[in-house]
């Protein structure tokens, strides 16, 4: 029972996360930095270290009694985890929201998992759980790949239709054609160090063991490495977004419009914060649930449910509107696999 409740609620997790970046459709007024920053202090700063005092009495000397080892690789994961999230932004506004999901969260997927199993848990790598896992993640990139491929038909087919013979539209669209690769790889960079979070939890286990031990619950105890990890994630978010507030003089966009376009963009960005750590502090809990394997087998179902809540918000809200039906079917056998990689994963730990 424990298993089946942790499955659902890492899925859960998921897909709030997933959805995460939603709310900057609706942002008006302010750029990408100016959204980012907002988001980042509350779902990176306020929001973790408010559950964190609420869930865990006298945390304070949890940290205190843990190794200074542990304490700095947690932050330094996160840190990296910071750097590959900054390129998730980027990435994701270059290539467009369904294909750069799919990419980042596909190899963030397989690094996050394969890395925990095999540096602390080698000898499940060749048990029934540890082949039903590679398995999944085999299929998570088979599902990648047809999600990749869909993104690149939708563009070409975007790109036809906004040629019309000139030569500057032709040099327009070679512009184009090298922005999107540079995307790409902006993406695969945030696909190394994205999986950095999970890293993270796993590494730092010893500060929730702590935690355990000083008697506060399984379902929290997982709170007090999410606090310092995201921490670490905050600097490199803030460095950059800092540095674009000033490179482009958008700090003004802050003092912008009337109150009630401030207060509606401040809102948006906490609500994003909000669904951002909302579905990663699920994940800490339903990991918790599953037991010793946690982060080996709820992380590649937490990324596909991330995968599955983007694409569908994608469709629902027009990204695809207008595509022709083959790229809409690759999306439809991209998600399928997801949902199918979850399905295998679960079967391994029963």
């Amino acid at each position: 029972m424990g298993f089946v409740a942790g499955v659902a609620v890492v899925v859960l997790g998921g897909l709030l996360s997933g959805l995460f970046t939603a709310p900057i459709k609706l942002v008006r007024g302010w750029q990408f930095e100016n959204i980012w920053f907002v988001y980042s202090i509350y779902g990176m700063v306020l929001l973790p270290w408010i559950l964190v005092s609420f869930s865990v009495p006298g945390f304070a000397d949890i940290y205190s009694a843990v190794s200074t080892k542990t304490l700095v690789l947690t932050i330094l994961f996160g840190f990296l985890w910071g750097c590959g999230s900054v390129m998730f932004g980027l990435g994701t506004a270059i290539v467009g929201n369904s294909l750069g999901f799919s990419l980042i969260l596909g190899m963030t997927s397989a690094i996050g998992a394969a890395l925990p199993l095999v540096a602390l848990h080698p000898d499940e790598a060749g048990s029934k759980v540890g082949i039903f896992t590679w398995i999944g993640l085999v299929i998570v990139g088979g599902g990648l790949y047809c999600l990749a491929h869909s993104g690149s038909l939708k563009e070409e087919e975007i790109r036809e239709r906004s040629l019309l013979g000139s030569q500057r539209a032709i040099n327009e669209d070679s512009e184009k054609k090298g922005s999107f690769k540079f995307g790409l790889v902006i993406c695969a960079l945030s696909g190394i160090f994205s999986p950095m979070l999970n890293i993270a939890l796993s590494f730092g286990s010893d500060i929730g063991d702590t935690a355990k031990d000083q008697g506060v619950s399984d379902l929290n105890s997982n709170n007090t490495i999410w606090a310092l990890a995201v921490v670490g994630g905050f600097v490199a978010n803030s460095v950059y977004c800092c540095y674009l507030l000033f490179k482009n003089k958008t700090w003004a966009c802050y003092g912008q419009d009337t109150l009630g376009v401030r207060l509606r963009n401040t809102l948006l960005g906490v609500l994003m914060g909000v669904l951002w750590f909302g579905g990663n502090t699920l994940y800490g809990i339903g990991v918790s649930l599953i037991g010793d394997l946690g982060t080996v087998i709820g992380w590649p179902m937490f990324l596909s449910a991330m995968i599955v809540a983007a694409n569908v918000f994608a469709i629902a809200t027009g990204e695809w509107r207008g595509i022709s039906r083959t790229p809409v079917l690759w999306t439809v056998a991209g998600l399928f696999l997801q949902i199918v990689a979850v399905v295998v994963i679960s079967i391994g730990s029963i």
